[in-house]
């Protein structure tokens, strides 16, 4: 009589029960590493600030956790706000006619989400009957600018770079006109 052991529904020796136990774990880890690289992954087509996009173009944006790329017409059709964020954090080009279409795609959407394009958002300016980008006043009338500026925060965001820039300008032009933190900034 043979003295083999029948194969019991579970692992036969305490070794095969470690062997089982390493492989699964092995498994999961190997999951959990297909899973994070998945929504890691890196772009397709990232942005690159060098390129003229045209309609056909492929684009990578991150979306939430993971990229999606699609062609520069379906960014504008499905999401042109995201088109326009990466357009202003990497400096890229579009095609004239898209750039229009783009901006006309913007105009629907409150000011509220559009703010994080700082000088280029279209604003409504007094002395001016339609929106005009708030670079112009910034630039031709910063005292004005500024004390528009100061009521209407919320409407607009300048980098640190723009309101120190704005500030130092204001301050040349009429000192009296800069809050008291904004003077003490200056040294006044």
């Amino acid at each position: 009589m043979s003295t083999l052991r029948k194969k019991q529904d579970g692992p036969a020796y305490p070794e095969d029960k470690i062997k089982q136990k390493n492989n699964d774990t092995v498994q999961l880890t190997n999951e959990a590493k297909k899973k994070e690289s998945k929504a890691m992954k890196k772009p397709s087509f990232p942005p690159q600030s060098d390129q003229l996009y045209s309609v056909n173009h492929r684009l990578s944006i991150l979306i939430g956790n993971s990229y999606e790329t699609k062609r520069i017409d379906e960014w504008l059709t499905d999401d042109p706000l995201s088109l326009a964020k990466v357009r202003h954090k990497h400096k890229f080009e579009l095609e004239p006619h898209l750039n229009r279409l783009l901006f006309e795609r913007l105009r629907r959407i409150p000011n509220e989400k559009k703010q994080f394009l700082g000088l280029e958002l279209n604003i409504n300016f007094p002395g001016y009957s339609d929106p005009i980008p708030a670079s112009v006043p910034y630039n031709r009338y910063p005292v004005k600018f500024y004390k528009w500026w100061i009521d209407n925060q919320d409407e607009i965001t300048l980098s640190f770079k723009e309101r120190l820039t704005l500030i130092n300008e204001v301050n040349m032009l009429d000192s009296t006109v800069l809050l008291p933190k904004h003077q003490a900034l200056m040294g006044g």
